[in-house]
């Protein structure tokens, strides 16, 4: 959406006597006139009433705003079905994957010393339409599976880490050789239909995943060797 487009989702009445034409729909209930009467969505039980939606736009940022007009009368959908193509629009949507950070950065590492892992958190907002309604997304890392590709069960977390000193995520390899440490995230979401201020859970759940660059692990050796001096 820009700067010069807006969305209001609102109860909506038809003020006129010729119902057949949704020409007179108008934000609100109140119909002036004896002759208006007013239409008001009604839905069954179980289903969820999608209030009329109505968009104003201006042609800069400085002009005024145009009336609202209609672009949606609303409708009904069932909650469950609603609730269920969020859930599947929220696992297809195009997540970034969390980035993979890993110290010392130089890509190698020591067997037995502490390596550094962790991600960032911030969430994602996308906009989508789900049953042919206007969605906005705001998606939120909630938990972190990190795979160290050593035979080690992998390490679930809800912290996302943080790097050196401070570092609160960290594996240590037991045995030289190639790693490819790999992170699973879990996504959670709320939902916001165009129009509204409301903020709503989505039921389910979101993965992504990502891989860092080749880590190669070498095991530190003690040599005795002559003083040079």
């Amino acid at each position: 959406m820009n700067a010069n487009e807006q969305y209001r989702r609102a109860p909506a009445g038809l003020c006129s006597t010729e119902f057949a034409s949704f020409a007179g729909l108008e934000v609100g209930l109140a119909c002036a006139g004896a002759g208006g009467s007013a239409i008001r969505l009604e839905c069954a039980p179980g289903e969820r009433a999608l209030d009329p939606l109505f968009r104003r736009v201006r042609s800069t940022a400085a002009g005024g705003w145009s009336d609202w007009t209609s672009v949606d009368i609303g409708r009904c959908v069932v909650d469950a079905d609603f609730q269920a193509a969020l859930a599947a629009e929220l696992r297809r949507l195009p997540l970034t994957p969390s980035t993979v950070s890993v110290q010392p950065p130089t890509g190698w590492t020591l067997v037995n010393a502490d390596t550094i892992v962790y991600t960032d958190h911030a969430p994602q907002v996308l906009t989508t339409t789900v049953l042919g309604v206007g969605v906005t997304i705001n998606a939120t890392p909630t938990s972190f599976t990190w795979d160290f590709n050593d035979g080690a069960e992998p390490l679930t977390t809800t912290d996302p880490g943080r790097p050196w000193p401070d570092y609160t995520v960290s594996h240590q390899f037991t045995t030289e050789a190639t790693r490819h440490i790999s992170l699973t995230t879990t996504w959670t979401a709320t939902y916001q239909l165009a129009g509204t201020p409301t903020w709503e859970p989505v039921t389910g759940t979101a993965t992504t995943t990502s891989t860092a660059a080749p880590l190669q692990v070498y095991e530190a050796r003690a040599r005795l060797v002559q003083d040079p001096t």
